[in-house]
């Protein structure tokens, strides 16, 4: 997992799963963490971009809670707010 700082209060977040851990949750879980990890780091919003073919990265972003809020032909645009977001601790 990592944060890009994109401007004030705002990451892009990015995530790789072990080929060994994908279809069991693990994406969507990760990314529940990261969202309070992130709060807990004073940003407000987090955005991800995900290829439009890589389905079970978006299934899991989507399980996280982020909305789609734009898509092109290459890539769909996730966001969070993390506004009522319990930081990690």
């Amino acid at each position: 997992m990592r944060f890009d700082a994109k401007g004030e209060g705002e990451a892009e977040i990015s995530i790789v799963i072990a080929s060994g851990f994908r279809g069991m949750g693990v994406g969507a879980a990760v990314l529940k963490q990261a969202q309070k990890l992130a709060a807990t780091l004073g940003y407000k919003r987090l955005f991800a971009r995900v290829k439009v073919e890589n389905i079970p990265s978006r299934r899991a972003f989507e399980k996280a809670g982020f909305q789609l809020i734009d898509q092109d032909h290459v890539a769909c645009l996730y966001e969070a707010e993390l506004t009522g977001v319990c930081p990690a601790g």
